[in-house]
């Protein structure tokens, strides 16, 4: 059941969204009153995993987990997950295409629960290449890739470059969450919603299907011998201590495993400081180490300090007691948890480069929307962009994103000086982290 909140802030859109939120396995209830968290409960077939992909769509969609319960007998899964937008953010929560996304994330039921059927296979996500050239300005690529999430297309990778002649010539790998059958249909719809953010009737716009409909591999860091070691720091422990934006008024960040207290399962015991997508980077951690959630509880205070419990699993159902797998378990989710983006702008002769990193999911899954909110923070600045790429790069036995932008200097804001470079460099990291 959805019960509807009598003065919606988003107005008749809102009401529109949200027709459809009855689902056995998804139900989202609105708060009553502005501020009060919104509930989403999640009733279906457990899989390794599943927190980090329901965690994962949330924090995409700009909502902060608040608080949460997920209890699971190891096929069947109920959770509880309450939810408030991040700040600015509650005019322009989708909650319909929400509903969509963490419904298609729910495992398809046992076989021994439904009745024999033929099943159609789940098409795979279509592979896309738009290749687009307008005049250059200051917020164009964020623009753009706002307009494909607007479309229900995630970008993959990006090579963007301005002309001698100021045009701006943008390629973007992108996946369509949509699986529509006819390209056709997609591309006209696609293509008139960007080149009406490129403005000009003269703005080139061309959207084809990737070569075998697959994203380009990632490369090996060897590729890339001048990027600095310090985006790939592992000290995350000395790095969240010696921080200087770090509130001293805020607990450190601290983890506990405990094999004492059941009989079959780890209790991890996790206190930290709340951020955005901090749930999300915990389930991504235990996602890729294949460890299984069986209960869990999470409690945020309105000052942002959290306390997380989980009972967890290794895939094959017993507890976590080798002290190697602890040691790397442990290192893991401080590092995730406390360090999971590096943001550092460098000379690169007399050009200003600005470096973002980011550790993705084991299987190539990218962290949501950090093109957005970099190219957001650039554009909040007024700061053009003259060149910009994205590579998958492999580093040790990680898998990392990297973005580059060389960024175009400005008569009323020096990038050769160290304060405003330290000013970008905070921006942008307090929109990626929401601190």
């Amino acid at each position: 059941m959805v019960k509807h909140r009598r003065d919606l802030p988003c107005g008749s859109s809102r009401m529109a969204d949200m027709g459809a939120l009855r689902d056995e396995s998804v139900v989202i209830s609105l708060g009553s009153k502005l501020g009060e968290p919104n509930v989403i409960t999640i009733s279906c077939s457990d899989e390794l995993g599943l927190a980090c992909d329901l965690a994962r769509s949330i924090f995409e969609f700009g909502l902060d987990i608040v608080r949460a319960d997920l209890s699971t007998d190891g096929r069947w899964c109920l959770i509880l997950l309450w939810v408030i937008p991040w700040q600015g953010l509650a005019k322009s929560i989708k909650w319909g295409l929400l509903k969509k996304r963490l419904t298609s994330a729910c495992p398809a039921p046992p076989s021994s629960l439904i009745l024999p059927c033929n099943r159609d296979p789940v098409p795979k996500n279509n592979v896309y290449l738009l290749q687009t050239c307008s005049e250059d300005r200051a917020g164009l690529i964020n623009d753009l890739e706002q307009a494909l999430w607007d479309l229900e297309i995630d970008v993959h990778k990006v090579n963007a470059l301005t002309s001698p002649d100021g045009s701006a010539v943008d390629v973007f790998y992108l996946c369509d969450n949509e699986k529509l059958p006819s390209f056709g249909k997609r591309q006209d719809n696609v293509c008139s919603q960007i080149k009406s953010v490129l403005g000009s009737s003269q703005a080139f716009c061309k959207l084809s299907m990737a070569a075998d409909n697959e994203f380009p591999e990632s490369v090996d860091v060897e590729m890339f011998p001048m990027l600095p070691e310090e985006l790939f720091r592992e000290n995350a422990e000395e790095f969240e201590a010696t921080s200087p934006k770090r509130d001293p008024t805020m607990p450190r960040f601290s983890i506990n495993i405990d094999n004492s207290l059941s009989p079959s399962h780890t209790l991890l015991q996790i206190t930290f400081s709340n951020r955005k997508g901090i749930f999300y980077d915990c389930a991504r951690a235990l996602k890729d180490l294949n460890l299984r959630i069986a209960y869990g509880r999470l409690s945020t205070t309105e000052k942002g300090v959290g306390d997380l419990d989980l009972f967890i699993l290794q895939a094959n159902g017993n507890k976590l007691v080798d002290p190697d797998k602890q040691r790397c378990l442990l290192s893991r989710l401080r590092m995730d948890m406390c360090d999971p983006i590096r943001v550092i702008i460098v000379k690169k002769g007399p050009d200003i480069e600005l470096l973002v990193a980011t550790t993705v999911e084991k299987n190539g899954r990218a962290r949501p929307r950090i093109l957005h909110d970099i190219t957001l923070a650039l554009k909040m600045l007024d700061i053009c962009i003259f060149k910009a790429d994205s590579e998958k790069i492999t580093y040790g036995d990680r898998l990392w994103e990297i973005y580059r932008f060389l960024l175009v200097e400005k008569s009323s804001m020096s990038l050769k000086s160290d304060r405003i470079r330290n000013h970008i460099v905070e921006r942008i990291k307090c929109l990626l982290m929401g601190k």
